[in-house]
């Protein structure tokens, strides 16, 4: 639906430009043919009626939404993973051996009371106990730069419901994620109209960095809204 207001809007524009183009170059060729000088006014009249349509269609959607209407010609590299392009160069990800024991997976527990506290929560109750475990999210050796961003975040808009849905288990990410014990990002859940609401009002919308999507800035942090198939759309942060 984005998709195809995005293109009505611009071929609206165009179009109506082009009509008013054609419209006075026809006043200019009609000489003194009172006739023809109508029919240019007529046309140059109802290309701007439909501009004047266009931008206002621009302006109430934009106000409900901008993310209808934000054109983002940005297109990621040929054969670069999302994350790939962006993370940064952190080391490989830990091994069983540099974590625990073979096979098992730290307990975020002392993470998790942190951020609890300010009233962030995980969307599983529980983290992973074993690398490879499938739906389970890690807080496990988050760095504590994310956590104190995060609780700065609740606390500029404590209306706010931020979920982490994305945290250091690597495993469950691409090649060379950035999520791992020690990493800057983090991904929460984008289903929290005030969380939306918040980013989207607060943040620059820029053309690069952090992920693919459409990205919004706030102070140092980078908020995107990701969407990576067969994963449903999240905020993914680079803080």
């Amino acid at each position: 639906l984005s998709g195809m207001l995005k293109l009505i809007i611009a071929l609206g524009g165009a179009l109506s430009i082009l009509m008013a183009i054609v419209g006075g170059t026809q006043y200019v060729a009609s000489g003194v043919s009172p006739d023809a000088k109508n029919g240019a006014k007529e046309r140059i009249q109802n290309a701007l009626t439909g501009l004047a349509l266009i931008l206002t269609s621009y302006l109430i959607l934009n106000s409900i939404n901008p993310q209808l209407v934000q054109f983002n010609f940005m297109l990621p590299p040929v054969g670069v993973a999302p994350e790939q392009i962006v993370s940064p160069e952190i080391g490989p990800a830990p091994t069983a051996s540099s974590t625990a024991s073979a096979g098992s997976w730290p307990s975020d527990a002392h993470e998790r009371a942190q951020l609890s506290a300010v009233g962030i929560g995980v969307n599983h109750p529980t983290g992973c106990t074993n690398i490879g475990q499938s739906s389970c999210t890690s807080l496990a050796g988050m760095s504590q730069g994310v956590i104190s961003n995060l609780i700065a975040l609740k606390s500029s808009c404590p209306s706010c419901g931020i979920t982490i849905t994305g945290g250091t288990e690597y495993w469950l990410h691409s090649v060379n994620t950035a999520h791992r014990p020690g990493g800057n990002v983090v991904d929460l859940s984008i289903g929290d109209s005030a969380l939306y609401s918040y980013i989207t009002s607060h943040g620059t919308v820029v053309n690069a960095g952090c992920s693919i999507g459409t990205r919004y800035k706030i102070g140092s942090a980078v908020y995107v809204n990701e969407v990576i198939k067969p994963n449903p759309a999240h905020w993914h942060v680079c803080y």
